[in-house]
């Protein structure tokens, strides 16, 4: 990717990231984050597919071995800025994980509840201080939504794994992988 592009978005991260009041460090101090281990950079790329093993198909899948889809929003086409063809958008719910489909690919998947599975055994209600053993330290450790919360980055280019923390704890609350997407 060229270097404005990653400029760009590591410019609109910082500006979604501010307004949640999560600044990271490393948006403001250099142009390029640090990077992470092996092991999160795997996670990232390999965590929503082991999520979603064993999902009903077609896609966006209608049941998981974790239960049926609860709501979807309305199936939306809309155009693609850079002129390209239009695209798919819908966001589908099911009872501990979220995710968003966008021109048939997950783009965001969110999971809140250890039913689902994880890479390395790392579901909501592990402590912290075992996905710090297994990926690392995060590239950014920062407040969380919530005085209770803390929310710890990882991210490879621009596709990342946030794991929001329970301060008092010390285990994770949710997980959510976010893919850039052109």
């Amino acid at each position: 990717m060229p270097a404005t592009c990653h400029r760009v978005f590591l410019a609109f991260a910082w500006l979604v990231w501010a307004g949640a009041g999560m600044v990271p460090a490393w948006g403001l101090a250099q142009d390029e984050p640090r990077p992470v281990s092996a092991a999160a950079g795997a996670f990232i790329a390999k965590g929503v597919a082991h999520v979603l093993a064993g999902c009903s198909e077609p896609w966006p899948p209608k049941r998981c071995p974790q239960g049926r889809r609860l709501k979807a929003s309305p199936l939306q086409t809309l155009p693609d800025s850079n002129g390209g063809p239009p695209f798919t958008f819908q966001t589908i719910e099911y009872a501990g994980m979220t995710m968003t489909y966008r021109a048939g690919e997950v783009v965001e998947l969110t999971v809140s509840s250890p039913a689902w599975p994880v890479l390395q055994n790392l579901r909501v209600g592990a402590p912290f201080s075992r996905v710090s053993a297994v990926l690392g330290e995060p590239m950014a450790l920062q407040d969380g939504a919530t005085a209770a919360e803390q929310v710890a980055l990882y991210c490879r280019n621009e596709d990342c794994a946030t794991f929001v923390i329970d301060r008092r704890a010390g285990r994770v609350k949710s997980i959510t992988w976010s893919f850039y997407y052109d």
